[in-house]
């Protein structure tokens, strides 16, 4: 890729530090990215990226590698764009909350490869360009407008925050315990013990509840030790 067509062109657009920009091919090799994609993933340079895979990033991204290139393959699949909430281990060991934004790029009408960026929370205010879901017609996952990162939720524990955490964005009890390790009853052990607190009798109840105090947009800082990839879709 040209010097005129390069990402790190954008720089000037971006005066905020946290926004990264990347660019794959078909079989997901990065074949463009600005300086903060380097930054952040732990490559001394721009030009050290070029040509490597997720499972070639040198920090703890790399464990999610698998995802990412499953992540592109849809994505170029569906023909359409996808957005992620992502907690990763940075360059550095810094843990860090990213909104990820991956679409399709064209090169004389035929799919090239994913473009993507990633901005860093809650350095930002986020709108995501969709209203929010109401319990009362999905338990689907459902969008948030902000983000902010706080201590675990009053009332609850960590385990149950983080279990709150994933049952309002559509995660069954199964995933939930595959992300945070413990078993699938445990984890419904934490939901009934919300419901308990929260005085609410179903799930769809206590997501209600959930949503009404403002729950949604609350990433438990607990989490930031768990590397986790999470469709906003």
């Amino acid at each position: 890729m040209s010097h005129e067509t390069s990402l790190q062109q954008f720089e000037s657009l971006y005066p905020l530090p946290g926004i990264a920009l990347w660019k794959k091919n078909i079989d997901s090799v990065l074949v463009d990215v600005n300086q903060e994609y380097a930054r952040i993933y732990g490559f001394n340079s721009p030009q050290d990226a070029i040509g490597k895979t997720d499972y070639d990033i040198p920090c703890g991204i790399a464990e999610l590698a698998h995802y990412f290139r499953e992540n592109d393959r849809k994505i170029l699949s569906a023909l359409k764009p996808a957005k992620f909430l992502c907690i990763l281990k940075t360059a550095n060991g810094e843990w860090k909350v990213f909104l990820v934004v991956k679409s399709i790029y064209y090169l004389n009408n035929k799919a090239e490869g994913t473009a993507a960026y990633s901005v860093e929370l809650p350095n930002l205010f986020l709108k995501l360009g969709k209203n929010p879901v109401t319990a009362k017609n999905s338990t689907s996952a459902i969008a948030q407008v902000s983000y902010t990162i706080r201590p675990n939720i009053i009332q609850l524990t960590n385990k149950e925050s983080e279990c709150l955490f994933f049952l309002m964005r559509g995660k069954s009890a199964k995933e939930t315990a595959i992300i945070l390790n413990i078993s699938p009853r445990t984890v419904e052990k934490h939901i009934e013990s919300i419901k308990y607190k929260f005085n609410c009798r179903t799930k769809l109840e206590l997501i209600a509840y959930a949503i009404e105090n403002n729950y949604l947009n609350i990433i438990p800082e607990s989490l930031l030790q768990q590397q986790v990839l999470i469709s906003l879709e």
